[in-house]
């Protein structure tokens, strides 16, 4: 599902207007960017949990010249699907 797609059916099964739902989705995006930086977990119901974790630096390899290269440190966020979906979706 596009970005687009998901808008129009948020709004479709909420009665809201297009810009209204785009207005809501991009909010919680902000609301998950901001904590992943402060490095707050958030949980979001039969959803599950965005926590991000800080990965160490590695060494890793140029694939186009096989050539070693320093993987700096840095922060990944994760999704820890919750309970419900897992069992929703099988």
């Amino acid at each position: 599902m596009l970005y687009s797609e998901l808008i129009a059916e948020i709004a479709d099964r909420t009665n809201l207007k297009k810009a209204n739902a785009k207005a809501a989705v991009d909010t919680m995006v902000e609301i998950i960017t901001e904590c992943a930086k402060k490095g707050e977990d958030v949980a979001v119901n039969n959803l599950g949990t965005f926590r991000s974790k800080m990965v160490p630096e590695r060494e890793g390899h140029n694939p186009a010249t096989g050539e070693k290269v320093t993987v700096a440190a840095h922060k990944a966020l994760r999704l820890q699907v919750s309970t419900a979906l897992k069992k929703a979706i099988n």
